[in-house]
């Protein structure tokens, strides 16, 4: 095999790996050669373009009361001023990406197969640009059809019968004809700043200020344009556009951008040729594994590969206020909390605080029960989310010089403290607010807290593999876990509202914190015995 046939060859597996993947989604099997198989490929095709074709026609109907709600009597302007705000907004995604990484993304075959290999820089460029050229430009071919029939179902007159089919998609085709070599050229120009950037003997760096800083005004002027009426340069800018959603482009306008589209692209091919191989297989060697996790569900994986880029993994840390030992276990999940939260974890801590808050406000003994139960799930799942981080790097996490039993506890501390802060919090308002006396509730919510949490963290413990943890796979609460949480809340919660001396309650107080320390020490037993399982 020559050099060509080698870069082919290798991008070429790449890409029937991904088509095979979307085509597994419909149960269809590209090895299968058999007729049947042949056919159901068929049947798909033209399933899935008359699905396509009814679900753009469905939302053009939307699109046509949203075009004339932007410019009234102008729907035409207003469908141009949409697509260029979308492209300028995209444009500016993709010029800040490529300034920051290399626009051509290598995974760890590619790496070893042509990492230190002296095949063709630039024939290596060209051959991975199309595919995410394509899977750029396929949102954009959907919203330019949706807005060209947009326009369909204002211009035309009457219903639109089978005859008059054609008429309506040429609606679409017009202005797609338009926006590829645009999109092609916006592409090719993104692509090249980020090659230029990823030179053999420099790397550019400070581009991603005056890039952007171009690229944002540049969009911003014509987007202006687009929604009012462009003259001069932008309407020059804008003419292919313009046309595409009237009556075409003329052969001279297309000419042009094709002209520019390839220009750009030739741009791309002279820039490439020194193109830095290794440091772009340094920058990109991860994206490939994220986006196999975001495909195949690996959330857990995901979730651990995002949190150590926001902490900033291979950083030191210049100091560590709260002690050595398992302190800087609290330390750091203090600062892991901060830097991870999102809208998830802000609902679970509301969570804790709502129920408990809620509680007063329940008449009886059998609501309030009801209520509980929800707030063992939400500070179950709140207090086991820094464990199973810690767990999800069980390589690092097995070799500290701690205690079973004190690494979970330290682990879990920060958010312990946080909970039962936050429930006490709860409750304190909902009895201030709603008047109802419920002191023991107030005593007992600590070690109700606590139990809940060792529950939840000696299930995921129970339920952990030494092999499966080392590929980073963490289990996650089970239905088990959580009937033991309700169970023993239960216990203390019933048995403190039975009526009985204050010699009785400080027995369920005594039980309760005789449950939390049974769980702790049943956790570091489990824990100790991970490598074994």
């Amino acid at each position: 095999l020559n050099e060509r046939n080698v870069i082919h060859w290798l991008r070429t597996r790449q890409e029937e790996s991904e088509l095979g993947f979307w085509l597994s989604l419909v149960s269809y099997d590209r090895k299968d050669q058999s007729v049947v198989n042949r056919a159901y490929l068929i049947y798909l095709i033209i399933f899935f373009s008359i699905w396509i074709f009814l679900t753009l026609t469905l939302l053009a109907s939307g699109g046509a009361i949203v075009l004339q709600a932007i410019l009234p009597g102008q729907p035409e302007q207003a469908a141009i001023g949409v697509l260029v705000l979308i492209l300028a907004s995209w444009w500016l995604f993709g010029m800040n990406q490529a300034c920051r990484r290399s626009p051509a993304i290598f995974n760890e075959t590619d790496a070893l197969l042509l990492g230190q290999s002296p095949v063709s820089r630039r024939r290596i460029v060209l051959r991975w640009f199309w595919m995410p050229w394509l899977q750029n430009a396929l949102p954009f071919w959907l919203l330019t059809l949706v807005l060209g029939f947009s326009l369909a179902e204002i211009t035309m007159s009457g219903p639109i019968s089978a005859e008059r089919l054609p008429e309506y998609t040429i609606y679409g085709l017009r202005p797609l004809m338009a926006l590829l070599p645009l999109q092609l050229t916006l592409f090719s120009l993104q692509w090249g700043v980020g090659i230029l950037r990823l030179q053999k003997d420099r790397e550019i760096r400070g581009l991603a200020w005056p890039v952007n800083a171009v690229v944002l005004a540049l969009g911003i002027w014509l987007t202006t344009a687009a929604f009012t009426h462009p003259s001069g340069m932008t309407a020059w800018l804008l003419k292919p556009l313009q046309q595409g959603f009237s009556g075409g482009m003329s052969n001279a306008t297309a000419l042009v951008v094709w002209g520019c589209a390839l220009s750009a692209w030739l741009l791309l091919a002279f820039f490439s040729n020194n193109f830095n191989l290794t440091r772009a297989i340094q920058e990109t060697h991860e994206v490939e594994l994220t986006n196999n996790a975001i495909r195949y569900g690996m959330t857990d994986y995901l979730n651990l590969r995002r949190t150590q880029k926001k902490l900033g993994v291979g950083h030191e840390s210049a100091r560590l206020p709260i002690g050595l030992g398992g302190k800087a276990l609290i330390w750091k999940d203090l600062v892991e909390s901060w830097r991870t939260v999102n809208v998830s974890t802000v609902f679970n801590w509301i969570t804790v605080f709502a129920i408990p808050l809620w509680v007063a406000f329940l008449p009886n003994l059998a609501g309030r029960s009801i209520a509980l139960i929800f707030w063992v799930i939400g500070v179950g799942r709140v207090t086991s989310q820094r464990l199973r981080s810690d767990l999800a790097g069980w390589p690092v996490l097995r070799q500290l010089p701690i205690a079973g039993g004190q690494v979970v506890l330290y682990g879990m501390l920060s958010s312990l403290a946080g909970t039962v802060l936050l429930s006490l919090l709860g409750a304190g308002v909902g009895m201030g607010i709603a008047n109802v006396p419920l002191g023991f509730f107030l005593v007992l919510l600590p070690g109700l807290t606590a139990q809940t949490a060792l529950s939840a963290a000696f299930d995921v413990i129970r339920h952990a593999r030494s092999n499966r943890l080392l590929d980073g796979s963490v289990p996650q609460i089970s239905a088990g876990g959580i009937l033991l949480g309700v169970a023993l809340t239960a216990l203390v919660w019933l048995g403190a509202n039975l009526r009985g001396s204050l010699f009785t309650l400080f027995l369920i107080f005594a039980l309760n914190w005789l449950i939390v320390w049974g769980l702790y020490r049943l956790v570091g037993v489990y824990y100790s015995r991970i490598d074994a399982a």
